[in-house]
C-alpha cells in the first residue's frame, strides 16, 4: 500500500476492507504483521516532510507558475499526481495507424496562484506539418477535452472516484478569432488534466506531423490562427502525431453496447437526432454492432387489398446505422408481426438487398431459467426462418439445454475461463454457434484499465467473436441518478454505476472508461492484424522466416499471460475492489500501449520479409 505522510503526522490508521457475500465464505481475508517500510520512491499523494521534500522546479516553471507533463492514458492520472522535474515540457507524441483514434494526457501542475484559468489549444495556424508539404488539419482531427474527476466526500475525506468526465466544450468567448481552445482552472498546488485525442484518416502516409500546443495563462498572449509570435507569448510545447506505416484491419468481432438509446433526465428533452449522434459516437469508439437497432415492421393491406409490409420506420433506422458506418450486425427485437416467419424472412431479405447490417433476432432475453422448455417456443417462432438463413441471439442462455436454439451465444463473463469453458467452446463448435461475452454487473465499467483489458486483450486471448457490456448511456431509464449535463463544459455532478457516455447539448461526452473501451478495440485490431500477417506468411509457405517465428512466439507468450478467469464471481467481492483493483495485475497498465507498438514492429518485419 503506497502512501505518504507529512512531518507532523503522528499516527497512521490502516483499515482493511471487509465485505462478504454468500460465495465469499471460502475466501475470507486475514490480516496480520503490518509493517511500515520507508521508500522515498513513492510519489502518490501530497509531498512534504524532511525526507520527501517537494521537487525543486526550474526557474522557467516557477516564472510561468505551472508545469506541463505529457502522460499516457493508462495508468490514469489523478489530480494529486506529482510529476518529477525531468518529466516537464517533454514533447507530447500520439502514435496511431491510419484509421485509428489515439489519445495522450496533458497534465498541468500549478506551482503558484495562476490568477485565472489557462487556455489550451493548438498554437498558430492549426495544422500539423508532415513530410513532403503534407499536413493534418487539426480542427477536424484533434480534440482537446478537460478531465473532471468525480470527487466524493465521505467521512471528512475526499475520494477521487471513477468515472472521470471528459468535457469537450470550448471557452465561452474565443481567445482569438478562428481559434478553438478549452479552458482549465488549476488551483495552486494541484493538478488538472487535458485529454488530447487525434484521429488519423485512412490512407494517411506515414511520418511525423508536427505542431505546438499552447498552454496560456492570464496576462500572456495566445498565438492563434491569425497572430504572429511575440515576446509575451504563453507557454508552448512540441506536439507530434506519429503515423505508423501499416494498414490496421477492422475488428473481426462484434463489439457493441447494450441500451444504445439516449437517456432522458427528469427535465431534459433530447433532440430527435440524439440516437443518431449516439450511433456516430459508438462507431467512433470502435463499436462494430448495435443493440436494439431496427424499428417495428407491420403487415397492412394496400388499396387493392394486397398484403404488404411497411418498412418505413425500419428503413429510417437502418439508413442511420449505415450512415454512421455500421456494416456488421445489429440486434433486432421482434414482436407482433415480426414473430412470424414470413415477416422475419422479409426483414432478412431487405437487409441483404439494401446492404444493411445483418439482423440478429434477439429472442427472449436471459432465458436460462426456462431450460429446455424454451425449445418448442423457439422452434415455433424462429425454426422455419432459421432453416432459411436467419440467425438468433440472446444473452444469459443455458448453453447445455438451449444452445441449439441460438446461433450466437452471449455468455456472462464469469463463464469464460471457468471449469466449463472447454465444454462451452466444444458445444458451440458442434452446433456452429458463435460465442460472445457480456457484462452487466458494473464490475468492469468503472475502471478504465479493466475495461481496456476486457475489451481487447481478454477478448482476443479467449478467441471470442463478440464483446458487449451494459450500458452505453449513463444511467437507467428515468432514474434519478442519470448523469447528463446541460453544458458542454460543466460535468455531471453525480456518478452512476452504469454508463460510459452521457448526453450534452452538442451530442455525447465520454467517461475515461469509454475511451479505454475504444483503446481496447484498437488493441484487438493490432493483435488481429498481426495474426493475419502470420497467416499470410503461412499461406505463402514462409512460416519459417525469422520475423514470422518471432512474432508467433510473441503472441503465444502474450496469450499465456492473460487470465481468462479474471471476471469470475469470486473476484466480484466489493465496491472497493471494483473501483481500485486491477483484475489482471499480470498486465501492467503501461503495457497496453506497448502491445500496439510491439505488434506494429512485428507486422512491418513480416511485411518486409515477404517477397
Amino acid at each position: 500500500i503506497e502512501f505518504r505522510t507529512a512531518a507532523e503526522e503522528t499516527k497512521i490508521h490502516l483499515r482493511p476492507w471487509k465485505y462478504f457475500r454468500g460465495y465469499d465464505d471460502g475466501r475470507r481475508a486475514w490480516f496480520d504483521d503490518f509493517r511500515l517500510v520507508e521508500d522515498n520512491s513513492v510519489r502518490a499523494g501530497s509531498m512534504g516532510g524532511p525526507e520527501n521534500r517537494p521537487p525543486a522546479w526550474s526557474d522557467a516553471v516557477v516564472d510561468r507558475g505551472f508545469a506541463v507533463v505529457p502522460r499516457p492514458t493508462l495508468p490514469l492520472t489523478f489530480d494529486h499526481f506529482e510529476p518529477l522535474p525531468d518529466q516537464v515540457d517533454k514533447p507530447l507524441v500520439i502514435t496511431a495507424a491510419p484509421g485509428q483514434y489515439a489519445s495522450s494526457v496533458l497534465f498541468i501542475k500549478a506551482v503558484k496562484d495562476l490568477k485565472g484559468p489557462l487556455a489550451v489549444g493548438l498554437k498558430g495556424r492549426p495544422q500539423l506539418n508532415g513530410p513532403d508539404g503534407m499536413f493534418l488539419w487539426a480542427p477536424n482531427l484533434v480534440e482537446f477535452r478537460v478531465c473532471h474527476p468525480l470527487k466524493i466526500n465521505k467521512s471528512q475525506q475526499q475520494w477521487e472516484m471513477r468515472p472521470h468526465y471528459l468535457m469537450p466544450g470550448t471557452r465561452r468567448a474565443p481567445i482569438q478569432a478562428s481559434t478553438r481552445t478549452v479552458e482549465v482552472t488549476v488551483p495552486k498546488g494541484e493538478g488538472r488534466s487535458v485529454w488530447v485525442t487525434a484521429f488519423v484518416p485512412e490512407g494517411t502516409p506515414p511520418g511525423d506531423y508536427r505542431g505546438e500546443i499552447h498552454v496560456v495563462a492570464s496576462g500572456k498572449n495566445y498565438v492563434g490562427y491569425e497572430q504572429k509570435p511575440g515576446k509575451n507569448d504563453g507557454h508552448a510545447l512540441p506536439f507530434t502525431v506519429r503515423v505508423r506505416d501499416l494498414t490496421l484491419l477492422e475488428a473481426d468481432a462484434a463489439f457493441g453496447m447494450y441500451a444504445h438509446t439516449a437517456r432522458e433526465g427528469s427535465a431534459v428533452q433530447l433532440p430527435l437526432t440524439g440516437d443518431f449522434r449516439g450511433y456516430l459516437d459508438q462507431r467512433r469508439h470502435g463499436m462494430t454492432a448495435v443493440d436494439q437497432g431496427g424499428s417495428q415492421v407491420w403487415r397492412y393491406r394496400d388499396g387493392k387489398g394486397k398484403t404488404r409490409i411497411n418498412f418505413s420506420a425500419f428503413d429510417y433506422d437502418m439508413k442511420r446505422l449505415v450512415g454512421a458506418g455500421f456494416k456488421r450486425a445489429f440486434h433486432f427485437y421482434p414482436y407482433n408481426d415480426a414473430m412470424d416467419s414470413d415477416v422475419q424472412l422479409a426483414i432478412l431479405k431487405r437487409c441483404r438487398e439494401k446492404g444493411y447490417p445483418e439482423p440478429l433476432f434477439y429472442a427472449f432475453d436471459e432465458p436460462g431459467a426456462q431450460g429446455k422448455d424454451l425449445l418448442p417456443r423457439m422452434e415455433k417462432h424462429f425454426g422455419e426462418a432459421r432453416r432459411q438463413g436467419l440467425r438468433t441471439v440472446t444473452s444469459g442462455l443455458d448453453w447445455r439445454t438451449q444452445g441449439e436454439a441460438y446461433d450466437v451465444w452471449i455468455m456472462d463473463v464469469s463463464t469464460i475461463g471457468s471449469k466449463e469453458w472447454p465444454q462451452i467452446k466444444a458445444r458451440a463448435a458442434q452446433l456452429g454457434s458463435e460465442v460472445w461475452a457480456y457484462d452487466c454487473s458494473t464490475f468492469i465499467n468503472t475502471h478504465p484499465e479493466n475495461i481496456r483489458f476486457y475489451t481487447g486483450l481478454w477478448t482476443w486471448a479467449a478467441g471470442l467473436q463478440g464483446n458487449w457490456i451494459w450500458e452505453y448511456g449513463a444511467g437507467m431509464p428515468s432514474a434519478a441518478t442519470y448523469a447528463f449535463s446541460l453544458s458542454d463544459t460543466t460535468p455531471p455532478k453525480q456518478w452512476v454505476q452504469y454508463g460510459f457516455a452521457f448526453s450534452i447539448p452538442s451530442g455525447y461526452a465520454a467517461c475515461t472508461s469509454w475511451e479505454a473501451r475504444r483503446d481496447g478495440v484498437n488493441d484487438f485490431r493490432y493483435l488481429q492484424t498481426l495474426e493475419s500477417a502470420i497467416a499470410r506468411a503461412g499461406d505463402a509457405g514462409k512460416s519459417d522466416l525469422p520475423p514470422v517465428v518471432t512474432a508467433h512466439k510473441y503472441l503465444d507468450r502474450l496469450r499465456a499471460r492473460v487470465p481468462l478467469h479474471a471476471f469470475s464471481y469470486r473476484n466480484r467481492d466489493s465496491t472497493a475492489y471494483k473501483q481500485f483493483r486491477s483484475v489482471a495485475p499480470e498486465i501492467a497498465a503501461e503495457e497496453y500501449d506497448a502491445i500496439q507498438q510491439a505488434c506494429s514492429v512485428h507486422i512491418m518485419a513480416i511485411r518486409d520479409a515477404l517477397p
